[in-house]
């Protein structure tokens, strides 16, 4: 008999909106397949303290989210060696393309951030300059390509990923 060893997979979930109940479904469900080895990281939406006041940290969630994937990748990274990465959503991922490019990695995402955009209003959000949108467009794009697997919500999600970027 021919032992085999199960994958260790870190998931990287953000916990915003209907993140979070995505999440508590993952942690529920993959808790029950016995063929991986899971490692959690999820990556809160909160900021207090100093961490509120620091400049950029405090008030852009993709580098907030960025940041914290790093570190909680890092950690399960010392805990026990990686063999993949799946990281819902991409806003978590697009800071960190030297771990894209070392794991085999699957992005999931709800919406493109160029869909996002488009209903701003409805969140809060405004866009930015437009160096600065076609810093973010770059970067998500670098994503896109460097992921392994990209797994969206529905197909006009796919379509975006296929026309937009």
């Amino acid at each position: 008999m021919v032992a085999t060893t199960r994958p260790t997979i870190g998931f990287v979930l953000e916990q915003t909106l209907g993140h979070v109940t995505h999440s508590q479904n993952l942690l529920t469900n993959i808790s029950r397949d016995h063929s991986i080895v899971a490692q959690w990281g999820l990556v809160e939406w909160q900021t207090n303290g100093l961490t509120s006041r620091l400049p950029l940290y405090g008030t852009n969630w993709t580098v907030r989210a960025g940041w914290r994937a790093r570190r909680q990748i890092a950690q399960m990274q010392r805990r026990s060696p990686l063999d993949a990465l799946f990281i819902h959503t991409q806003v978590a991922a697009v800071l960190m393309p030297d771990w894209l490019k070392r794991l085999p990695t699957v992005v999931s995402l709800d919406a493109t951030p160029q869909q996002y955009d488009a209903l701003g209003d409805f969140y809060g959000h405004a866009t930015g300059t437009s160096w600065v949108e076609a810093q973010k467009w770059r970067l998500n794009q670098q994503c896109y390509r460097l992921a392994r697997h990209l797994v969206t919500w529905s197909k006009k999600k796919k379509k975006s990923l296929i026309s937009d970027y």
